[in-house]
């Protein structure tokens, strides 16, 4: 996990001041099988904001709040106010607990001091990290043994895919077909 400069809201709040926090995880297994995912601590994606504001498209609702701290569909809006955190107050808290592992604990710059990634001039953002590490082969092999049932178990449930899938089936379509890139890039 990391800290990134300001971009979220604290839940209640209208100012950003947590960062989009990426949270990543990783459970290996012995198979082809196996479970991967990363995700940001915002609804939607910063990406996808600016890529509207390119094409004049509005966001979907819940995204984020205008600099007045009220909800907004403009892209422009967005982008001058603050991002909104996923799961309203539980996100929020995911994000101060992302803060105080990667920023407080390895003595990285909170996300409410950092400067931007797009901004060339000035200091470089100085977040912090947190990584951890468990030797899953240190119970003699049986944590092997019960993810791969607890993901089969998963694939089997109608509708349900194991996070990290979808990309992987966008990765081998990007591969067979390209990828579009769009006019203004």
């Amino acid at each position: 996990m990391a800290n990134t400069p300001k971009a979220i809201a604290p839940w209640g709040g209208k100012d950003p001041f947590f960062g989009t926090n990426p949270i990543a995880f990783a459970g290996p297994t012995n198979s082809k099988r196996s479970v991967s995912y990363r995700f940001i601590l915002i609804q939607g994606c910063p990406w996808k904001i600016m890529h509207a504001k390119k094409v004049n498209t509005e966001i979907p609702e819940g995204w984020a709040l205008d600099s007045s701290g009220k909800p907004t569909t403009d892209p422009d809006q967005a982008l001058k106010g603050s991002m909104l955190p996923i799961g309203e107050a539980k996100g929020s808290a995911l994000a101060l607990m992302v803060e105080i592992l990667a920023a407080t604990f390895s003595g990285g710059r909170p996300s409410n001091e950092a400067s931007s990634f797009l901004d060339p001039d000035g200091d470089p953002p100085g977040v912090g990290q947190f990584l951890m590490f468990i030797d899953p082969g240190k119970d003699n092999g049986s944590f092997y043994k019960r993810l791969e049932k607890l993901l089969i178990d998963i694939e089997e449930i109608e509708g349900v895919r194991l996070p990290g899938n979808r990309r992987l089936e966008v990765i081998n379509e990007s591969s067979k077909l390209g990828i579009k890139i769009p006019d203004y890039l």
